[in-house]
């Protein structure tokens, strides 16, 4: 899927107006909505949405500035029952993500971190998703 799009792919132009942390997210108190908007798509697609309020609980087991702490990061699994063929499709979800470039942190099974080997960090929006962003997501298989 990555490569048919790839080639064509435009990034979206960053929305200057919105409110942004010093790291250049978009905020949540500010960007709710895009952070709904975000974890919804992962939740229709099948995937787990951990470690953000909207969607779970946050354990006090991250770093101490942690984007999880200011509901700005998801934590994402896929459980289809298969070990392997759960963490190659969340592999595939880590490579579609970077390639649209919209977390400031991704960190998963791809990244050969220990901490992240079977599930995925997204930390930081860099924008809200789009129709597009969110019909590829979907698309995985």
């Amino acid at each position: 899927i990555l490569g048919r799009y790839k080639s064509n792919f435009r990034q979206a132009p960053a929305a200057p107006d919105l409110p942004r942390s010093f790291t250049g997210a978009l905020t949540y108190k500010d960007n709710r909505d895009a952070y709904r908007k975000a974890g919804n798509a992962f939740k229709e697609s099948g995937f787990r949405v951990g470690e953000q309020s909207d969607f779970d609980n946050v354990d006090p087991v991250h770093s101490s500035n942690s984007y999880h702490y200011h509901d700005e990061a998801f934590d994402i699994t896929h459980q289809t029952g298969d070990y392997n063929e759960s963490i190659a499709k969340t592999g595939r979800l880590q490579q579609l993500i970077q390639s649209l470039d919209l977390f400031d942190e991704v960190i998963g099974p791809l990244s050969n971190d220990p901490n992240h080997a079977t599930h995925l960090h997204l930390g930081g929006l860099k924008r809200p998703m789009t129709a597009e962003d969110i019909r590829l997501i979907k698309s995985l298989k």
